[in-house]
């Protein structure tokens, strides 16, 4: 099993992407703004002192928020699951930690949160 805790990372804290999501009616037809916490490892042994050669953070969220532009998602927990496959993919990661809030879904609690945490298969 491999060590995630021995590898460098970007780290992304507080992610704000609006999304129209959850089980009800009425969470399908408002957007909500969830708040993501996402950790991308990589290896920064090679890396030289310039862009190209590490993952731009800057793109992340444009770039999301445009691959989920056309999809639906009913669980945050899909919605975790699309986004770290999805960052492996695009930004060819070792692995991927998402953790996802959704806030105001249970009376007198912050937020519910899940987390992914999913490798890549290259």
């Amino acid at each position: 099993m491999t060590n995630i805790d021995l590898y460098d990372f970007i780290e992304l804290n507080d992610l704000e992407i609006p999304l129209c999501i959850g089980i009800h009616s009425y969470e399908k037809k408002m957007q909500q703004k969830l708040k993501l916490h996402i950790k991308i490892y990589c290896d920064f042994t090679q890396i030289s002192d310039d862009i190209g050669s590490t993952i731009d953070y800057s793109i992340i969220k444009p770039e999301l928020i445009a691959a989920i532009n056309d999809a639906s998602f009913a669980l945050i927990e899909t919605f975790a699951n699309f986004t770290a496959n999805w960052i492996n993919k695009r930004f060819n990661a070792f692995a991927t930690e998402v953790i996802v809030k959704k806030f105001h879904v249970i009376d007198k609690v912050n937020y519910v949160a899940v987390r992914a945490l999913r490798f890549s298969d290259s």
